[in-house]
């Protein structure tokens, strides 16, 4: 089994450059692997941008402290997520996630 990059998914990776960064949010521990897959399938620039989420912590819960705790603060919510997951549960169980107006779900 080889894994490969979907096109669409390439596409919008590469189209949110002019918009802002890109990061992989992923709770898969094998992150060098996934750094070295991303080089190899012409996303060197986003390869460095892959974070792991710990354990017991939901994606919702990491996205909302690692980018937007300092905003909330501040009240000046400045930027936009677009969050794709392909587990259904993790684009509708966490309530932040579904009620922020600046978080996109795909």
């Amino acid at each position: 089994f080889q894994h490969t990059v979907d096109s669409e998914l390439q596409k919008a990776i590469s189209a949110q450059h002019v918009f802002g960064s890109t990061h992989i949010i992923t709770r898969n521990s094998h992150k060098y692997e996934i750094q070295e897959f991303l080089r190899q399938n012409g996303l060197s620039e986003i390869a460095n941008n892959v974070l792991v989420v710990p354990k017991k912590v939901s994606k919702g819960e990491f996205i909302k402290n690692t980018f937007f705790s300092s905003c909330e603060i501040d009240n000046q919510i400045d930027r936009n997520c677009l969050f794709i997951d392909d587990d259904i549960n993790e684009l509708v169980k966490d309530s932040w996630l579904r009620e922020n107006e600046h978080i996109h779900r795909v």
